[in-house]
């Protein structure tokens, strides 16, 4: 989609904890044709040094998960919903 200056966004991260990679972020998005705002917010944190979890939901009724765990240097596994 070309939005060609339709959509405006802002954006907010903050790192809350840096030994266990924690962090929380939120995005306001307004699309000027429909007059739409979209909010969301999420967050991060790392279970192990090798495992993280990201979750994320938004005013529109969308919600992720996602947990991710390195294996290897260049080997990730992922399961996200």
């Amino acid at each position: 989609m070309n939005e060609k200056g339709d959509v405006v966004n802002a954006s907010y991260y903050h790192i809350v904890n840096s030994s266990t990679n924690t962090a929380v972020g939120s995005e306001v998005t307004h699309s000027f044709s429909t007059n739409v705002n979209i909010i969301t917010v999420g967050t991060q944190h790392a279970l192990d040094p090798l495992t993280t979890i990201k979750v994320r939901v938004n005013n529109v009724d969308n919600a992720n998960a996602l947990i991710q765990h390195k294996w290897h240097s260049k080997f990730l596994f992922t399961i996200t919903e």
